[in-house]
């Protein structure tokens, strides 16, 4: 768990909550509280399904723990002289900045959600981003930031050239590529002391096929399934005026645009 965005907005004191074990009930000098994947339910929350990985293993025992394809697919491209894949867990803001033009041009195109640029350089500015990017032949396939929590760290935007790509061997090539980034964090991030990762969230399984898509790449790892919940709690009368306001603003946003934004957020762009 991390605390960040300490702030006053008019007449109110607030702050945001990342990965909490449980909703604090009492927090003395606040007024709102948002709580970004809290594992608490709280009533009206957005509820989001997650894998994690238990990093608390050897290496090898995490690689035959994934599914047979994804295995073979990592212990193949870890031969491959070809693929160079670099991580930074202290990134520049330049870094980020060009992570996020082209992340944005990728979107654009796309028709997808822009990156939460203000969200982004405050968890930067406390520390919180990491960023990796893998390399094919000297072209760049993928590139992404993670959030880094206490406990786990897990991806937050990224984009490869998958959705780009026609021929068949191209797209298997990126798929293969994307898993052994995950590995690779895997193993970086517990050198670092880190015990979970996280793989960015699942999608209804009822949805459409690109959605069963990137549920399918990331059962994969075989990860424990997770139920965590963002919300807005109040402390005070002001800051319960406050989620009310924001229950109805988020509920006409989804009216207008049919499907919410946290599509993306869960690994859309597998």
């Amino acid at each position: 768990m991390f605390e960040v965005g300490d702030r006053l907005k008019g007449f109110l004191h607030i702050k945001d909550v990342y990965y909490a074990p449980e909703i604090m009930r009492r927090d003395p000098g606040y007024d709102v509280v948002y709580y970004f994947f809290c594992r608490e339910s709280y009533p009206g929350a957005q509820e989001y399904a997650t894998a994690v990985i238990d990093l608390n293993r050897d290496e090898e025992a995490m690689l035959r723990s994934f599914r047979d394809s994804t295995r073979k697919a990592i212990r193949r491209m870890l031969r491959d002289e070809a693929l160079v894949i670099e991580i930074e867990e202290t990134p520049t803001k330049e870094q980020v900045d060009g992570f996020l033009e082209k992340y944005d041009d990728f979107t654009r195109a796309k028709g997808f959600e822009p990156s939460e640029r203000q969200r982004v350089y405050q968890l930067l500015a406390h520390h919180r981003i990491g960023m990796v990017t893998a390399w094919y032949e000297g072209r760049i396939l993928l590139q992404r930031i993670l959030i880094e929590d206490t406990e786990k760290v897990l991806p937050y935007f990224g984009f490869t050239e998958r959705l780009n790509e026609t021929e068949a061997h191209r797209i298997q090539l990126i798929s293969a590529v994307s898993k052994t980034v995950e590995y690779r964090c895997m193993l970086f991030w517990k050198e670092k002391g880190k015990h979970l990762y996280d793989l960015g969230g699942l999608l209804p399984a009822d949805g459409e096929l690109s959605w069963q898509q990137v549920n399918h790449y990331k059962e994969g790892f075989h990860g424990e399934i997770l139920k965590e919940y963002e919300f807005c709690y109040p402390l005070t009368w002001k800051g319960r005026l406050l989620c009310i306001f924001k229950k109805w603003q988020n509920w006409n946003q989804k009216r207008r645009e049919g499907i919410s934004y946290v599509t993306w957020k869960a690994g859309f762009h597998h």
